[in-house]
C-alpha cells in the first residue's frame, strides 16, 4: 500500500482554525520604549541635587549650625572630659583633706591602730575617696508635666530624655533631693511605659503621680518671668520646675499658671552671675542640675559655670560674688518648659 493513503485528505467540510495569526515582529527601525538607565540616573541626580539658593532662611541657618557643630564637636568633647577630670580631682582632694583632718583630731594615744585602719581603707578605695552615703536634703523638686497637649511628639520625646537625665543627676549627687513628677500622663506616660520600659517605676527617691500637684503654702514656682529672685534654696520648700519643651512658643506660661493658682514665684539669678554669648536658655535637666550643684558648693556662680554648656560660652560677671547666701537661681528650661531664665521667656 501507498503511504499516502494514511494522510488526511482535505475536504470542503474541513474545519478552519479561528486563531489569529501571530503578530509580526516590530520593524527594526522602531524606537525603543525602555528608558535608558543613564537617563534615569541623570534625572535622579538632577532631582536630588538641591540648589542652596533655593533653601529657606531657616534651612540655611540649620545647615550652618550643623556645620559649626561638626567643626567644634571634638573640641567640645575634649573640654567636657577635662572638666569631669578636674571635678574628680577636686572632690578627691576635698575627701582626702577631710580624712586627714579627722585623723589629726584623734588623740595621740589612738592614732596608731585606728590610723592604720583608715589608711588601709583608703587603699581599698584605690586612693580615690571615702565613699559616704549621699545626703538627702529636706527639699523637694516638683516636675510639672502638665503641658502634654502643648508639645509635639518630638518635643515629648525630648522631654522624656531630659527627665531621665534629671533623675540620673540627682541619683549620682552627694546631695540629693526628693523628686516629684506630677501630671505624668497621656503621651509622656505612654512613652515611659513602652519605649522606655517603665523605667520611672524603678527610680528611687522619686514620687510619680498622674495627678497635678496639690497647691500648698510651701510651693515656689520657678519661672524667669517672676519679679522675685531667690538667693538660696530653703529647707522645707517645694520648688516647681515647668517640664515643657516648646521652643518658647508659649510666653509666660508657667508664671501665669502660678499666679492663677496663688502659688509663689521666683527665678534663679543667672543674669547676676554670668554672661553668655547666646540667650539664657537651659533645659529642664540643666535647671535641676544647677540647683543640685548649688547644694554641693553653696556658690551660684560656680554652679552656673559648672553646668551651663561651654558652647554657650558662659563667663562670670565682673563684680559678682560667689559663695553661700549670694546665689540666685535662674530657671531656664528649654523653652518655657522650663522656665527659661531671663533667657527665653517662660
Amino acid at each position: 500500500m501507498s503511504s499516502s493513503a494514511d494522510l488526511p485528505v482535505p475536504t470542503d467540510n474541513a474545519e478552519v482554525s479561528t486563531e489569529p495569526p501571530p503578530a509580526p515582529p516590530p520593524p527594526h527601525d522602531a524606537p525603543a520604549t525602555t528608558v535608558p538607565e543613564s537617563t534615569t540616573a541623570t534625572t535622579t541626580t538632577t532631582t536630588d541635587a538641591q540648589d542652596p539658593t533655593t533653601l529657606s532662611k531657616n534651612a540655611r541657618k540649620r545647615q550652618l549650625k550643623a556645620k559649626r557643630w561638626e567643626e567644634t564637636r571634638e573640641a567640645w568633647k575634649a573640654a567636657k572630659r577635662e572638666k569631669k577630670k578636674a571635678r574628680k580631682l577636686a572632690d578627691r582632694a576635698k575627701a582626702e583633706a577631710a580624712v586627714g583632718a579627722a585623723q589629726a583630731g584623734e588623740g595621740a594615744g589612738e592614732s596608731g591602730k585606728q590610723g592604720d585602719h583608715a589608711s588601709s581603707s583608703g587603699n581599698k578605695n584605690n586612693g580615690t575617696m571615702n565613699r559616704r552615703r549621699p545626703v538627702l536634703e529636706p527639699i523637694t523638686l516638683v516636675m510639672d508635666c502638665g503641658f502634654d497637649e502643648l508639645m509635639t511628639d518630638k518635643e515629648i520625646n525630648s522631654l522624656s530624655s531630659q527627665l531621665t537625665r534629671t533623675y540620673s543627676v540627682n541619683r549620682t549627687s552627694p546631695h540629693q533631693v526628693t523628686l516629684h513628677l506630677t501630671s505624668l500622663n497621656k503621651r509622656l506616660l505612654t512613652r515611659y511605659q513602652t519605649v522606655l520600659g517603665s523605667q520611672h517605676l524603678r527610680w528611687k527617691n522619686v514620687i510619680v503621680s498622674s495627678e497635678p500637684y496639690e497647691v500648698t503654702p510651701d510651693l515656689v514656682y520657678l519661672t524667669a518671668d517672676s519679679p522675685n529672685t531667690i538667693s538660696k534654696l530653703e529647707n522645707g520648700k517645694k520648688y516647681i520646675v515647668g517640664a515643657i519643651v516648646d521652643k518658647n512658643r508659649h510666653k509666660g506660661l508657667c508664671y501665669k499658671k502660678a499666679v492663677a493658682q496663688g502659688v509663689a514665684t521666683a527665678k534663679l539669678p543667672i543674669g547676676e552671675y554670668v554672661s553668655m554669648a547666646s540667650r539664657f536658655v537651659l533645659t529642664t535637666n540643666q535647671v535641676v542640675e544647677i540647683m543640685i550643684r548649688w547644694l554641693e558648693c553653696r556658690d551660684w556662680e560656680r554652679a552656673f559655670l559648672d553646668v551651663i554648656p561651654r558652647r554657650k560660652m558662659p563667663v562670670a560677671k565682673e563684680g559678682s560674688e560667689g559663695g553661700e547666701g549670694e546665689e540666685e537661681l535662674e530657671e531656664g528650661q528649654e523653652e518655657d518648659g522650663g522656665v527659661p531664665v531671663e533667657w527665653q521667656s517662660g
